[in-house]
């Protein structure tokens, strides 16, 4: 039963990591204050992910109209000759001009990498905060079907069941060494399956050795005839005399 114990915890403490782990990759948020864009100038910055039909929520807020754009990385690098022409900001797939206070969202048409790119049309620096929040979580399943497939699909699965089993089988042989070495074996197990070779390889350097293990013998017993405690070893009672040596034949 403890053994069952300890690899249902394990399992539960995995799943928490990957959980949490899987929470905070995706909770993907940007955000820029006060940035300084001079006359005829631009800041822009590359979009979190490209996964198609991700949906982003801008917020942008300036001192003085600025025009926003979205646009392929292709056509972000081509545009990059400074002093800057918004002719060629013309390849793009969102544009907002003469905006001061805007919030919005955008879905991505596909897979491509996207910038958001915000010109300064002004004769004087305008001050920009902007952020950003992608939203991937109906899109997660989706990604790990993608990834299934980079990877082999059925050989992914077989490789994280074989590593589930090694976990397991090593959990069950540190649970039984420590026993015999007299150590907390249900916690140990738990580090075995959570860490699974790095916490057999710990186990290994820190478990006592046998030869230091120093076996317990009662001191004392009770003497069947009077109810006394009396040494282990002693041939007749103290108390009532009784002789425990075997009858002479």
């Amino acid at each position: 039963m403890k053994i069952k114990g300890t690899i249902i915890f394990g399992i539960l403490i995995f799943l928490v990591v990957v959980s949490c782990f899987s929470t905070f990759a995706y909770a993907d948020i940007k955000e820029k204050n006060n940035v300084i864009i001079k006359p005829n100038d631009i800041e822009s910055d590359a979009l979190f992910t490209t996964i198609k039909n991700k949906e982003t929520q801008f917020n942008i807020s300036s001192n003085l109209p600025v025009h926003i754009y979205i646009m392929t990385s292709d056509a972000y690098f081509d545009a990059l000759w400074y002093p800057y022409d918004e002719n060629d900001f013309s390849v793009n797939v969102y544009e907002r001009k003469k905006v001061q206070v805007t919030s919005f969202k955008w879905t991505q048409p596909d897979d491509q990498s996207y910038f958001i790119v915000i010109f300064n049309p002004n004769n004087q620096n305008a001050t920009v905060s902007y952020s950003y929040t992608d939203t991937v979580s109906e899109e997660f399943n989706k990604t790990l079907t993608e990834i299934g497939e980079v990877c082999g699909g059925t050989l992914c699965v077989i490789i994280v069941v074989f590593d589930l089993i090694i976990s397991i089988l090593i959990a069950i042989w540190i649970n039984k060494d420590a026993k015999e070495r007299g150590k907390n074996s249900t916690t140990w197990a738990i580090i075995g399956f959570v860490f699974s070779i790095l916490g057999l390889i710990i186990w290994i350097l820190v478990r006592p050795s046998k030869k230091d293990i120093v076996i317990s013998k009662p001191a004392d017993r009770i003497c069947p005839n009077c109810g006394r405690v009396i040494p282990i070893d002693a041939i007749i009672c103290p108390y009532c005399s009784k002789d425990f040596r075997p009858p002479k034949i």
